[in-house]
């Protein structure tokens, strides 16, 4: 009896392995790096001036991916990228005696990490299609700096935000290990909203 469920035990672990062992043998993981163009729209609110003011950005994306393809069409990435903000305002309708001239500045840097499970869908041997939606973590840092005559007051602070995020690339295969592409990404969540499109490439293990 003893004999009968250990060599029904053995065949069961057979089994198992025969059907994953594919899923485990097309796994590969990929390092890749993303260098691209974005734009933010975010509104945020001094207590300089009681203003709302607009560190937007139309600048340099940059980042870098660790991902995971499980099968030819799944597969997951973690991803980091960086950006910065910026936005100077003059000339603000305030009534201002001995023609005291004001001026704000703001700036902002974005430091965002996501992780996006994808779906790869091959167009023929070299060309193939990748998208995902996930979730996104950005640490933001801002300041506002206010110049009036010859005083300057600067107010600095630090907000963290979950949000979501979208992506959707093409991607060429060069050989079996690295692969270019171009993706476009959205995202957003309660402190901005950037989109951005970037120029890729990964190298597979």
């Amino acid at each position: 009896m003893l004999k009968s469920n250990s060599i029904k035990f053995l065949r069961n672990v057979a089994l198992t392995s025969l059907a994953i062992l594919p899923f485990f043998t097309s796994a590969q993981p990929y390092l890749g790096l993303n260098l691209g163009f974005g734009v933010s729209d975010h509104v945020y609110h001094s207590d300089i001036g009681n203003l709302d003011l607009s560190p937007n950005t139309s600048s340099i994306i940059w980042g870098g991916v660790a991902g995971y393809q499980f099968t030819e069409h799944w597969g997951a990435e973690l991803e980091y990228r960086q950006y910065r903000m910026h936005n100077e305002v003059s000339a603000i309708k305030v009534a201002t005696t001995d023609n005291n001239k004001q001026a704000w500045e703001s700036k902002g840097t974005a430091k965002q990490t996501s992780f996006i499970p994808m779906y790869f869908y091959p167009l023929n041997d070299q060309w193939r299609v990748k998208s995902g939606i996930g979730i996104s973590y950005t640490h933001y840092d801002f300041q506002i700096r206010t110049n009036e005559t010859q005083t300057t007051t600067t107010h600095s602070s630090s907000q963290n935000y979950w949000g979501g995020i979208a992506s959707l690339g093409l991607e060429f295969t060069v050989n079996d290990q690295l692969t270019l592409g171009i993706t476009s990404q959205y995202q957003a969540d309660q402190a901005t909203k950037t989109a951005s499109l970037s120029l890729s490439s990964s190298y597979y293990f």
